[in-house]
């Protein structure tokens, strides 16, 4: 649909003013490289591919944060049990 506005000669706003709003970031992926030309050399695949890129390292920084934030409560969990269990025992027995 925002293609064939386009092919049509829309300008750039008018065309995307109908599109979904799940294709904001695609619309802001192509408006540096200016409409025309992006519809007449048909390159919109490689913005999709920007687009997809950019999502999935949103996804792995967020991964990496959760692991980081999963490391404190685990560390506070095992390190009394080590320390009870693992070095009281010896040091208890070294006495």
């Amino acid at each position: 649909m925002v293609a064939r506005a386009l092919q049509l000669g829309a300008a750039w706003d008018l065309a995307w003013a109908e599109a979904s709003a799940r294709y904001a970031p695609l619309a802001e992926a192509l408006a540096p490289h200016g409409s025309r030309e992006l519809v007449r050399t048909r390159c919109w695949w490689r913005a999709r591919i920007t687009c997809a890129r950019d999502a999935t390292s949103r996804r792995e920084k967020r991964a990496e944060r959760l692991a980081v934030r999963l490391v404190v409560p685990l560390g506070l969990c095992q390190l009394p049990a080590f320390v009870l269990l693992g070095l009281v025992p010896v040091l208890l027995g070294l006495l």
